[in-house]
């Protein structure tokens, strides 16, 4: 109840001082007049910004799923599955045929750079 009071007196304080006549108009339209160019710069500065970090934030997003969809396809090379599935002939070295040579590249190179010195080796 007190905070009803407090902001009815307020309230009622500020319209009357808002609408006291100075040179023939209300305070309030002086008051507009001289802030109007300044929350027009503040509002507009404002935009801008919002503009510029949401178009930001819209690049960035799309620079994150850019690359989420997989290069490949999963296929299902069971008789055993669901049943919407590509019926494919069921191979043991299908997986091992499979692999990516670049992957292979990797691993050679990596394990060249970082083999241990001879110094480290078993000494006969």
């Amino acid at each position: 109840m007190k905070f009803l009071l407090k902001f009815l007196l307020f309230f009622s304080v500020s319209f009357l001082i808002l609408t006291v006549s100075y040179d023939g108009r209300p305070f309030f339209d002086i008051l507009d007049e001289v802030t109007a160019p300044i929350i027009d710069s503040a509002t507009s500065t404002v935009k801008y910004g919002l503009r510029k970090g949401m178009s930001m934030g819209k690049d960035f997003g799309k620079r994150i799923f850019s690359n989420s969809i997989p290069s490949y396809s999963d296929k299902i090379k069971s008789s055993q599955s669901g049943l919407l599935r590509e019926k494919a002939s069921v191979n043991a070295n299908d997986d091992l045929e499979a692999t990516d040579d670049s992957s292979d590249n990797f691993i050679d190179e990596y394990s060249k750079e970082h083999q241990a010195p001879d110094e480290l080796s078993d000494p006969e």
